[in-house]
């Protein structure tokens, strides 16, 4: 059994290491949003999502972007060719923001979505997340380059 003082003792430890982590964290949130362009912290926190999550050629191909920072900016898809085939200047919503683009009957391949911020700066260039399309409808497929939705 602990005594008064190693009760008070064990709490105070706790307690300094519970303030020590918080200033930790508001530290390095202080440093990365002093690192980082305006309106451009943001890449981290924006999730393309595709629909459906494993595409296949002929079904419908959809498209959303979704992130919690008011971006300004266009979402494009572009095809296995080089075209662009869909894009969506209007963002939606607030908080979450969104934007959303569809391509009817997409091709077979490497599909790329990419948000393109209007902020112009340093850091602050077009986000690209490749979506590979199946030829049918077998198989596995879906996001490349960060296969998770939360994208850093």
């Amino acid at each position: 059994m602990l005594s008064a003082r190693q009760f008070i003792g064990a709490g105070t430890t706790a307690l300094s290491l519970i303030a020590g982590a918080f200033l930790l964290a508001l530290a390095a949130g202080n440093a990365r949003a002093q690192g980082s362009a305006p309106g451009c912290d943001a890449a981290g926190e924006i999730a393309f999502l595709p629909s459906p999550w494993a595409p296949w050629k002929g079904a419908p191909l959809r498209v959303m972007l979704v992130t919690e920072k008011p971006l300004q900016g266009e979402l494009s898809l572009t095809g296995p060719d080089g075209s662009v085939a869909a894009t969506s200047r209007e963002r939606h919503g607030g908080p979450p923001y969104f934007w959303f683009t569809e391509i009817k009957a997409p091709a077979a391949g490497s599909w790329h979505a990419t948000l393109t911020p209007r902020q112009a700066g340093a850091g602050c260039g077009p986000i690209t997340r490749e979506i590979k399309v199946r030829p049918d409808k077998t198989g596995r497929a879906g996001l490349r380059g960060g296969e998770h939705l939360a994208l850093a």
